[in-house]
């Protein structure tokens, strides 16, 4: 059954640039938390050492912050999904990896969870932009690969939320995925720098799990069909909702603390 929440920082250089600022990032964690902490025992932050320090200054409630993505320091700023790959390989108990703006609303049926191998956001087709992106990308990356277990199904699995009960499959997904940017390191960084609007690290997060759960045979849950949730993220084509979303999680955030850290 799964009491754990985990969620990931990894700071590359520049984690907020897809937030109107650093307040907004903080707000929207801080009201996932508390939502979270509502349904979980363990609430758990993996991050770097000086983001720790943040963390505890705020006294955001985690009921524990650890630093493995200090291990990480070596890896290019680009490859900036290893953070949650590796947040979600040190975990030896069943777990809910939970992106910092996924908001769990109040009556979901989280039951569901301890039901499957895994759980992911949803599905990332082969319907437009995926039918595009991934073969595109695929092609243009030209990767060094398992060809057993690797291109066999045309989708990925958006990871916003990533739920495991099979801890022998996460630790192979893990590898797997390290063993891929291992392998072809500099074809990913060097990708990421031609900035094409899409991002290669969805190859060894997304587009890998969905190989790999269907190769190895997984039952796989699809939150988005079966879950109450919101991802911040997501709302922005839907203004007024967005905009509730993040007026929602400022309130939050200011209930709890006297000031809001400010850029």
């Amino acid at each position: 059954m799964i009491k754990k929440v985990v969620y990931s920082f990894y700071d590359k250089g520049n984690p907020y640039n897809h937030w109107v600022n650093k307040e907004y990032f903080l707000c929207a964690l801080t009201h996932s938390v508390f939502q979270s902490l509502k349904y979980f025992e363990k609430v758990e932050m993996v991050t770097d050492s000086v983001s720790k320090k943040m963390f505890e200054d705020l006294d955001i409630p985690f009921t524990k912050i650890s630093t493995e993505l200090d291990e990480l320091k070596n890896y290019p700023k680009e490859l900036w999904a290893l953070g949650k790959i590796k947040a979600y390989s040190i975990q030896n108990e069943p777990f809910i990896h939970l992106d910092n703006d996924l908001i769990l609303n109040d009556n979901t049926n989280l039951d569901l969870l301890n039901e499957y191998d895994i759980a992911v956001s949803h599905k990332e087709e082969n319907t437009s932009p995926y039918n595009i992106f991934y073969p595109k990308l695929l092609n243009a990356l030209d990767l060094q690969v398992d060809t057993k277990i690797w291109n066999r199904y045309d989708y990925a699995f958006n990871m916003s939320i990533y739920a495991c009960n099979n801890l022998k499959f996460n630790k192979f997904y893990t590898e797997k995925a390290f063993e891929l940017v291992e392998n072809n390191i500099e074809k990913f960084v060097n990708y990421e720098k031609q900035n094409t609007g899409f991002t290669s690290n969805t190859i060894y997060e997304q587009y890998l799990i969905a190989q790999l759960s269907q190769y190895k045979k997984l039952e796989v849950l699809v939150c988005k069909d079966a879950l109450n949730y919101e991802h911040i993220e997501r709302l922005k084509k839907d203004k007024f909702r967005y905009e509730h979303y993040l007026q929602l999680a400022e309130e939050n955030y200011k209930t709890q603390y006297n000031e809001i850290i400010k850029e």
